[in-house]
């Protein structure tokens, strides 16, 4: 992954492309919030932003304001959120992740009826734009959101639509973003569905996929979810 980002940011500054500059910085920010090293991503992030914000790129505010919600997700929750995924959906409502990450922030907030419905808004809506780019880790946080609202009725059809991406991870767009290995969701399904067998087999798939991709912050997000498991 190193080596493919900084053949992105060779080929912008040949083309000298500022939005090509500043998908490598979204790029690097996801490498190194992946592997816990959540300064360093940050500093990229904040890169990103401001080269958006200068080449006037209208996805510029919502990948910073992604950052912060998945860096939230990986280091405490992303309940204090809330508000401010709702404010972004009333102004783009058609953003299906953001839908699932909202269920998510409510799930966590202690917000489950609300959160149910944002979710089951998630699920039953078109998917988002472009679909074949944020529909990943629109499945990963609904899994979680899932299994945070104990929806044993949804897993069947969450499994169904994850499994499909067994053994990859959750990508948002070129490497923008990420959910972690679909594993894992695929592991916490089967708890909820109550395959503990089958939930840990699928879990340190996962864990031993972050592992190998040094992504220390999937790996301890794993650990805890083996830890919920038993």
């Amino acid at each position: 992954v190193p080596d493919l980002a900084h053949q992105l940011l060779a080929g912008a500054q040949a083309l000298q492309s500022p939005r090509l500059v500043w998908y490598h910085a979204l790029a690097r920010a996801s490498l190194h919030r992946d592997r816990g090293e959540f300064a360093e991503a940050d500093e990229w992030a904040d890169q990103g932003a401001i080269l958006g914000a200068s080449a006037g790129i209208p996805d510029a505010l919502p990948a910073a304001a992604l950052h912060r919600l998945l860096t939230l997700f990986l280091t405490s929750s992303l309940a204090p959120m809330a508000p401010r995924i709702k404010a972004f959906l009333d102004r783009s409502p058609d953003t299906t992740m953001a839908r699932s990450l909202l269920a998510v922030a409510l799930a966590q907030a202690g917000e489950p009826d609300e959160a149910s419905t944002v979710l089951e808004g998630a699920l039953s809506s078109p998917r988002g734009v472009p679909a074949a780019d944020d529909l990943p880790v629109t499945l990963g946080a609904a899994a979680d959101a899932v299994v945070l609202l104990g929806r044993t009725d949804l897993v069947g059809r969450l499994t169904a639509e994850l499994l499909p991406y067994a053994g990859q991870w959750l990508v948002f767009g070129q490497g923008a973003a990420t959910w972690g290995p679909a594993d894992r969701c695929l592991g916490l399904l089967a708890w909820l569905s109550g395959d503990t067998p089958e939930a840990i087999r699928w879990v340190r798939r996962g864990r031993a996929q972050a592992d190998s991709a040094v992504a220390l912050a999937w790996v301890a997000r794993c650990d805890a979810d083996l830890a919920r498991i038993g």
